[in-house]
């Protein structure tokens, strides 16, 4: 077998360079095709062994997210409003019924009607300076001040004006520490000149503490705080001075007086420093007839046996003075009764024979 094998090789070997070397003159032609073009099979490479690692395939990019624009709600139009012209409607206005707020009740006209009678509160000052007016300079932009009405009693009405003062006086002194602080020396003078021209006015005491207490109180209690008050407003009332401060030490001396009768009404100086206070306010720098009379009557009628002169300066004052002739002469009277100064009532008799002689 294997001979013949070897044989049948031989002859192929002889027979193709045969028919090679016969067809010297012709094109040669390619081998056929095991496969036509366009078939699906395709040759096959080499196989990988389990041994040999797979190449890393790339993982897959994910894509970006991307927020989707949202689009507005749209917003309900609002109905048109018909233009208003100026020419005058001619037809007859009618009643229009209005539709009542879902939360009160109320419709806009009652609204508006308790809103006019509830009384209003003044404005903040914090509202007032963020929103300042420009017509008006900065200190003016305050808050409103309280309403005062003239139907009001003479106490409620002083009493307004006392806290005025003293809270005007109180913001200057702070406005003035301000300027202290950030050494604004040239307001800083505005402040310290209008303090002292405050400071410096006559203020006049339209219900004194002699006119508050009434004619009722005793002196009853000897009090050391009250009898301190009185020794100073005696040193300040007679204190050897120019006439400039001589006003001064005066003003102080009132004070001195009028706190023994507002802080110690059971004091037996109450008597002492109302009449002392009389003869300050007839006295020349004043010449306040109908407060020093005020003074002289809350004498005697505080202290029936007080020693000073009361009832005859009361009525030498309603006499000369203030014109009320009837009243100096009860007072006139109660002198020639129950004084011990004999000069008193020899002048009292004698005013009182010259008024009855009058018609």
């Amino acid at each position: 077998m294997r001979l013949l094998t070897l044989c049948a090789a031989l002859g192929v070997c002889l027979v193709v360079p045969t028919s090679v070397f016969a067809q010297d003159d012709t094109v040669p032609m390619p081998p056929p095709r095991e496969h036509d073009v366009g078939a699906d099979v395709l040759e096959q490479g080499p196989k990988v062994t389990a041994e040999e690692p797979e190449p890393a395939k790339p993982e897959p990019e994910e894509p970006a997210i991307t927020a989707e624009p949202v689009a507005p709600e749209p917003e309900p139009a609002e109905p048109e409003k018909p233009a208003i012209t100026a020419e005058p409607v001619e037809e007859p206005v009618t009643a229009v019924e209005v539709a009542p707020d879902m939360e009160t009740g109320k419709t806009l006209v009652e609204k508006d009607l308790q809103a006019a009678e509830e009384p209003v509160a003044p404005p903040d000052v914090d509202t007032l300076k963020a929103t300042p007016d420009a017509d008006r300079p900065a200190e003016m932009q305050a808050p409103a001040a309280r309403p005062v009405a003239s139907t009001m009693n003479e106490v409620e009405l002083a009493e307004r004006v006392a806290v005025a003062r003293e809270a005007y006086r109180l913001a200057l002194q702070a406005l003035k520490g301000h300027y202290v602080d950030t050494h604004d020396t040239i307001k800083l003078q505005w402040a310290e000149k209008e303090l002292a021209e405050l400071i410096g006015i006559d203020k006049y005491h339209y219900l004194s503490e002699v006119e508050l207490a009434g004619p009722d109180l005793k002196p009853i209690a000897s009090v050391s705080a009250a009898d301190l008050l009185f020794r100073e407003g005696i040193e300040f009332k007679d204190y050897p001075a120019f006439p400039r401060e001589k006003r001064g030490k005066l003003k102080t001396a009132l004070q001195k007086f009028r706190t023994i009768i507002a802080d110690y009404p059971t004091s037996d100086k109450i008597d002492d420093a109302a009449f002392r206070m009389g003869e300050i306010y007839e006295g020349w720098y004043h010449q306040d007839y109908a407060r020093a009379v005020v003074c002289y009557e809350r004498c005697f009628q505080w202290n029936p046996r007080t020693q000073h002169p009361a009832r005859f300066n009361a009525a030498r004052l309603y006499d000369q003075k203030l014109m009320m002739r009837d009243k100096a002469v009860r007072l006139y009277n109660l002198v020639v009764q129950e004084s011990q100064n004999t000069q008193h009532v020899d002048e009292a008799m004698r005013r009182l024979k010259e008024l009855s002689a009058r018609p």
